[in-house]
């Protein structure tokens, strides 16, 4: 907790991975996965959504990342007051026959709680 001593409640919901751990990371959150050593039986891996991220590649192949599942409150979005989605204009052509349109989207997001996300060097 804030206090530093209070167990908080959040559970890891994403397992997220760069491109090159893709494979492993399947692996061990499948059901079919069968360790020939039982002591490598990892029983919360079902539970866990694989999300592959190839950008993180760049920073690292062995890392690899958990993050709690929405309800925790560890990331926060928000739209631009008064577009609540995309905002699609239209220009109709004069010196051309046709239609333009644009789309655009004015979204931000940033991290408000830090425990809900746990970072590994990996091996």
């Amino acid at each position: 907790g804030m206090d530093g001593t209070s167990p908080i409640d959040v559970t890891p919901r994403y397992l997220v991975v760069p491109a090159a751990l893709e494979q492993t990371a399947l692996q061990l959150t499948s059901s079919g996965y069968q360790p020939a050593v039982t002591s490598e039986i990892n029983t919360a891996g079902q539970a866990l959504e694989v999300v592959v991220d190839p950008r993180l590649d760049a920073v690292s192949t062995t890392a690899w990342y958990l993050a709690a599942a929405p309800s925790f409150g560890t990331l926060e979005y928000a739209y631009l007051e008064g577009s609540q989605g995309p905002v699609v204009d239209t220009d109709y052509g004069f010196a051309v026959d046709g239609i333009s349109y644009r789309c655009k989207l004015d979204f931000g997001c940033g991290i408000v709680d830090w425990r809900g996300l746990y970072r590994s060097a990996g091996a």
